[in-house]
Parts: C-alpha cells; structure tokens; sequence
C-alpha cells in the first residue's frame, strides 16, 4: 500500500489520468535485452495498480503474466479491465505489500515496477530510500539469471518541469523527497546487484491524458490520478485552489502553464532496465 496516497478510493478514478506511455519501448527492449520471443517472457508486474503496463505488454504478445499489488482496489479494476479485454487466462494475480514479493527464487525473466517506488518509503529524507533497496534485492532474488528489472519512474530532476507542481514551493520540496535522482538510482541498483543497460527520458507527458487540461488540477478525479496532492494537508489544498480558481478568473493559467511546463525538453517520467547480475560478476566485485 502506498504510503502516503489512498489508493483503495483513488482506484475509482485512477484510470481517468494514467496511460501506459512507453509500453512499446518496454516490450522492445524486453526482447532486445533477453534475446526472446515476447510470448516466452514471464514477466512480474509489480505494484501493478489498475493494470494498465500490464494490459499494454499483453497486447503486444506477453502471454505469461503474474501481477501483484497491495491495493485490493486496484486489483479490481486490473482483473475488470483484462477480463474485457479477454486476456485475464494469461494472468495470475496477489495482494502483497511492497517491498515483499511472495514469489519463489528464479521465477521471473522480468520485474516490471511501474510509477510505484515513490509509493514505498515511510519517511522519505530525499538521500536515503533503505525500502526501495530492499525492493530492488527482492527483485533480484526472484529473476532468472540475467532477467531485467524494468522501471518507469519520475526522477527528482523532472519534478519542477511540471507545471501544477509549481503552485506550491512546500509541496513540491516535500514531494520531491520521495523521488531518487538519476544518479541514487544507478548507486542504488549497483548495490542491489544489477548493472544499468539503459535509462532515457520519455518526452511529453503522454501519460497524462488530461495534463493540458489548465482546469484540471480544480477536478477531484484528475487529482486522485495524481499521489503528489496527497502530501497536502486540508488546508493548504483548500489554499492551493483557491489560487487556481483566482488564475482562472484572472485568465493567467495559460501563461503559468507555458511558463513552467517542461515535459517536452527534459520528459515527465523515466525508463530505467537493470539486468542482473550473475554470479561471477558478483564475486568479482
């Protein structure tokens, strides 16, 4: 469970402001990296949320998908959502609370862990994330040798491009802390026993659907698809509103939007893929 984000309740509209944005560059690499037919990858969806990487990769061919989270909310809407689409025989799923995954040792070619590590540590101090390390040794332990870890993640770099996170200094410093830069990222993996193959920055805010909608911020369901309003108290969302609706009156929305967006020179999130490492690597190092 996040925590820091309701995400039993949020699951009701969570799908109104998420996209799977760089599923295809995932699937591509996935069988770039392993040297495999897409149909012969067991992948493990991680902090699967309502399914959407999951439904995307199935898709384009995975047919051997184990997918887990800790919201049995969200678990809902994700077997709703492949049982539409007639893919759910391809899926088992589990109700488990990162960072354990209850999964044997060896199991997975892949790990996928989509928007979720921000959800993991309690006390984020922006320098130390002691959980998501745990989660990146969870992950090591039930790949097969050599099997990628697959992360999409907003980086600590990118937060101030994104322009309703500048309505309030407090809340974008106090959810920054719960992002790793680029480079903790890289330390961090290395520690967990996985070498970095690639990282790049997906340009654009694609997985936003609604990100130039300048009302969007006011509508409680575009911010229930969003974890950074939650780290707001009652009263300073009440206060941060109010601002957007006296912009809106004002109409000075679209100049604050076109000042302070970023997404299409440094990108709205990133794709990380760690493979991990074998034995001798280990034992050299």
């Amino acid at each position: 469970m996040s925590q820091f984000a309701d995400y039993e309740s949020a699951s009701e509209n969570y799908d109104h402001g998420r996209q799977a944005a760089g599923a295809d560059v995932i699937v591509g690499m996935m069988q770039v990296h392993l040297q495999k037919d897409i149909k012969d990858i067991h992948v493990l969806d991680a902090g699967c949320g309502t399914g959407n990487y999951s439904a995307a990769i199935l898709k384009h061919g995975v047919r051997k998908l184990s997918m887990m989270d800790a919201s049995k909310g969200m678990l809902t809407k994700a077997n709703e959502k492949l049982v539409a689409m007639g893919l759910s025989s391809y899926v088992d799923v589990k109700q488990a609370l990162l960072p354990n995954l209850p999964y044997a040792d060896n199991t997975f070619d892949v790990v996928m862990m989509n928007q979720v590590l921000h959800h993991i540590e309690k006390n984020p101090d922006g320098e130390n994330y002691p959980s998501i390390i745990d989660t990146f040794e969870e992950a090591n332990r039930v790949l097969k040798s050599s099997g990628l870890l697959v992360i999409t993640t907003m980086v600590k770099e990118q937060l101030p491009g994104v322009w309703y996170y500048c309505f309030n200094k407090e809340f974008l410093r106090r959810y920054s802390l719960k992002f790793p830069s680029v480079k903790v990222f890289k330390t961090m993996l290395l520690k967990s026993n996985f070498d970095v193959v690639n990282s790049l920055s997906v340009l654009g805010h694609d997985i936003v659907p609604n990100y130039t909608n300048l009302e969007g911020p006011l509508n409680k369901s575009d911010r229930d698809s969003e974890s950074y309003w939650d780290v707001a108290s009652k009263q300073e969302l009440l206060e941060t509103l109010s601002t957007v609706h006296c912009m809106k009156e004002m109409g000075t929305l679209q100049r604050f939007y076109e000042e302070h967006d970023k997404t299409d020179e440094q990108g709205y999130f990133a794709i990380i893929i760690a493979r991990k490492q074998n034995i001798s690597q280990i034992e050299k190092l």
